[in-house]
């Protein structure tokens, strides 16, 4: 079966043809975790000395090194390339949350990133083959998602050219200067780098629509110790790199990315460090930090002064929010009879087509291991 994704320059906002969809999403509760290769678990239970503090600089005029380089740093590459699967909110549904209500009357279990690429799929640019490509199993009346990362994604991070390699190393170095392991003690950033180090995910719920959600998101530091004690109360900071001298060069639709990355996550503000280009490579001169409720007129500037856009209709979140909805209902229908041995596929492919298309797979070569590992669904079999 298929579903329609229409262009967003198609609709006109002003009209009912977009439904007010509310997305509030509500911190349930926390787990710590390492990047894992596919087959091993990661999760580490609630590990308090895996969570990191942020620390602001007094002024946002900084001079960031990002090109130093330690003996000790870590890439991991290859682990982050792998690393796709949703088996640590498993584990955490397992040891902590299998009889919370947040997992209990869950209609969908997955991860923020999921759910990004569903958000975004109306935006996707058919120029740069943003696809999306999930597998869904229902095991006991939910409804699990996994994005699969294809060859051609892992290709893209494991044959990193040099270029790339040092844009993400930046990215890496520049949380060293705003983040620390300590809530009392300033950032270190000459330590060692090491992507696949202990990190720290919240475990969100939120009710869209007719839709209940149970997902988990990483989050990089915490304000204050207290937001551990108070988790709903906590609001979240994105920190991040972008290539430029300021947030008036950054595109629209990378200020969509950040709308949608701030609902899901709850994210109060962003703290980007401008990285400069050409001899300035690697050094951030610049920092704004963007509330996270000024995404939206971000995005309204930036997309007024595109000189690509190919119409005058403003792209809006709303519009998104609208999609998801409808997408996730579009799952409902489709599994709504299926067998916890099957596995679906959904295929969104702008380039190709206006149509994301969801297919039942050969049960002969696929089973819920696909999605859900084995150890979680012989667990969950022993808890009928």
């Amino acid at each position: 079966m298929s579903l329609h994704i229409s262009n967003p320059h198609s609709v006109d906002f002003n009209k009912s043809a977009v439904k007010n969809i509310d997305f509030n999403a509500t911190a349930v509760s926390w787990y710590t975790s390492r990047d894992a290769v596919s087959g091993e678990i990661g999760f580490c239970g609630q590990d308090e000395s895996a969570i990191k503090y942020l620390h602001m600089p007094a002024s946002t005029r900084v001079n960031f090194n990002l090109n130093r380089t330690h003996p000790g740093d870590k890439l991991q590459i290859e682990k982050y390339a792998d690393n796709k699967d949703i088996s640590d909110l498993l584990s955490w549904v397992q040891v902590i949350g299998f009889e919370e209500d947040s997992f209990t009357k869950a209609d969908f279990v997955c991860s923020r990133f999921d759910l990004l690429d569903l958000l975004l799929m109306p935006i996707s640019d058919p120029r740069y083959n943003d696809s999306v490509k999930l597998y869904l199993t229902k095991v006991n009346g939910k409804i699990y998602i996994r994005r699969m990362a294809s060859k051609q994604e892992k290709d893209q991070i494991v044959y990193m050219d040099d270029f790339q390699k040092k844009r993400t190393t930046h990215g890496l170095i520049f949380q060293h200067f705003m983040i620390s392991d300590s809530a009392n003690k300033a950032p270190v950033p000459d330590k060692p780098y090491i992507r696949g180090d202990t990190t720290m995910y919240v475990v969100f719920e939120s009710r869209m629509g007719k839709h209940q959600l149970l997902y988990s998101s990483k989050v990089k530091a915490l304000d204050n110790p207290e937001d551990l004690l108070n988790l709903d109360g906590a609001t979240f900071t994105d920190v991040r790199t972008n290539m430029g001298n300021s947030s008036a060069e950054i595109r629209w639709r990378k200020w969509l990315e950040f709308w949608g990355n701030s609902i899901l996550g709850k994210l109060g503000k962003i703290a980007i460090g401008f990285v400069g280009k050409g001899p300035t490579m690697g050094t951030v001169k610049n920092l704004e930090v963007i509330q996270a409720d000024k995404l939206n007129s971000k995005c309204t500037i930036a997309y007024k002064k595109d000189r690509f856009k190919t119409s005058d209709v403003i792209p809006k979140g709303e519009y998104c929010l609208d999609m998801l909805d409808k997408v996730l209902s579009f799952f409902k229908s489709e599994l709504e009879g299926a067998k916890p041995d099957e596995v679906y596929e959904f295929v969104y492919t702008p380039a190709d087509s206006e149509l994301a298309n969801i297919k039942l797979l050969g049960s002969a070569n696929y089973d819920t291991i696909f999605v859900i590992p084995k150890w979680y669904k012989e667990w969950l079999d022993r808890q009928a």
